[in-house]
């Protein structure tokens, strides 16, 4: 194939791409690109007639969303004294630790997970949509960007994150008056996801060696605390309580709680993700 033609050939496929793209704008005022391709999503009935959900909703624009349930990330005591009506409570999203990154845990993980969004009634379809809260986005650790990212690798199709948590709920008109200590009735389900594009979000421990081994280009970040990358302290939970101290080689270092520069919206998210993968990636 001449030059010409191969440079032909790929403003076609260009075009044919930007075809099967809608360009859409939520009520944020940010602009979207729903795909709409019929391959990408051949395994999920309808998925092309869904507007995709954004991972941060104010809590005034609440109401402008269908088939909501309202995740409660915090403990069982503070949801049983006040929570959002018809919330429901998952603390488990931020106690939940993995014994390892072996397959046999992140199975169990995953049926744990499973049995406990059945229990609260998450069934996974595609109409449904989860928003989950906590107290303050800087008081309880970032649980619910946590429960965002374990949602999302467990196929929920649509997830966010109240932005600013329940303390921007209160600060709205209808806040206070949607407070109770009334527990929702629950119907219990089979979580079952319907999302099949999310299996990248987990990095295993062979990924990691492919990029120490230089098979593949990638920055590995460390976001635990100072003491944990000093190799002072394995874990938050004590000095021994993972095999080992220390830090992956060549491993970029940003220490996830200094506000003053990371704390925005979007990081807080971006480094719950990673917090995971070396969480992981350290057994």
């Amino acid at each position: 194939m001449s030059r010409r033609e191969s440079l032909k050939k790929s403003w076609q496929d260009r075009v044919t791409r930007k075809e099967r793209r809608t360009i859409w704008t939520d009520e944020q005022g940010h602009r979207r690109i729903r795909n709409t391709d019929a391959r990408d999503y051949s395994s999920m009935n309808d998925r092309s007639k869904l507007d995709e959900v954004p991972w941060f909703i104010k809590p005034e624009s609440l109401y402008l969303y269908n088939n909501v349930i309202l995740l409660d990330t915090r403990n069982p005591k503070s949801y049983e004294t006040s929570h959002i009506r018809n919330s429901v409570n998952v603390h488990d999203i931020f106690t939940y630790l993995l014994k390892s990154s072996e397959p046999k845990d992140i199975e169990n993980m995953r049926n744990h997970f499973q049995q406990r969004l059945s229990e609260v009634g998450i069934t996974g379809d595609l109409n449904e949509h989860v928003v989950l809260y906590e107290q303050g986005m800087n008081k309880n650790y970032g649980s619910s960007c946590r429960g965002f990212f374990l949602l999302k690798w467990m196929h929920h199709p649509n997830v966010s994150v109240l932005q600013g948590g329940l303390d921007a709920f209160l600060q709205t008109d209808v806040g206070k008056m949607q407070m109770t200590n009334e527990l929702p009735t629950i119907k219990q389900c089979v979580y079952n996801g319907q999302d099949d594009t999310n299996d990248w979000l987990m990095a295993h421990k062979n990924d990691i060696l492919d990029v120490l081994n230089n098979k593949r280009k990638a920055h590995l970040l460390d976001v635990r605390d100072a003491a944990e990358w000093q190799g002072l302290t394995s874990s938050p939970y004590g000095i021994d309580f993972s095999p080992r101290k220390g830090r992956i080689l060549n491993s970029i270092w940003i220490e996830w709680y200094i506000k003053n520069i990371f704390f925005t919206h979007f990081s807080y998210v971006f480094r719950k993700f990673v917090i995971y993968r070396a969480y992981l990636l350290l057994f």
